[in-house]
Parts: structure tokens; sequence; C-alpha cells
């Protein structure tokens, strides 16, 4: 687990160590291939969605992707900053080994 120093006012820097403990109520896993982002003046919204079924093209209606939200998770600006931040890095050190990812762009 990593360790950070700590200034607490002003006084020399203090080690802390970060625990994490998976919940007493389990730990879900969630897929998605969709998302969206609102925001609010204090915290970003990212809903997580996952494709569960296409209905194709009818002489009534055009074709359609039916998505099921798996999740919402809600975050201050400061996490989603750190958040950015991490991702960035992450992807960056990917295409570094196995080249870019390149975003498709749909019809």
């Amino acid at each position: 687990m990593p360790e950070a120093e700590i200034e607490v006012s002003g006084n020399a820097p203090v080690e802390s160590k970060i625990d994490v403990r998976d919940s007493s109520h389990g730990l879900a896993s969630v897929y998605s291939n969709r998302f969206d982002v609102m925001w609010t003046p204090h915290d970003v919204k990212m809903k997580f969605s996952e494709l569960i079924k296409i209905v194709e093209t009818t002489t009534d209606s055009p074709r359609t992707n039916v998505y099921e939200e798996r999740v919402h998770v809600v975050v201050s600006w400061i996490q989603a900053k750190a958040l950015a931040v991490a991702l960035t890095e992450l992807v960056s050190r990917y295409e570094a080994v196995n080249g870019e990812i390149k975003v498709p762009k749909l019809p």
C-alpha cells in the first residue's frame, strides 16, 4: 500500500498509510460500454450503461440501440480531477506498449 507524507499545520511531515478494505456488503463488478457525465457546481455524476439489445429498422422506426443503466458514480470535483489525471497516465502507458487507441467514429 502506498505511503504518503502529510504536513500537519506547519509541523514536520508525518507518514500516512492507506488501508482499503472490501465492503461488508460485498463488492459489485459492473461492465459498461457507454457512459454519460453530468455535473453540478459541487460534484460530477458519471452514469455507466451496457448495450443490451439492438432493435433493427422497421418501416415505423429507425434502428435503436437499447442500453441498460448499470451504475451511477458521483464524485467531488477534486476526485474527478484526480481520476482524469490517473486515467490519462494509464492510457499513455498502455499506448506506449500497445500503440495508439483509436476511438471509432459512429455513423
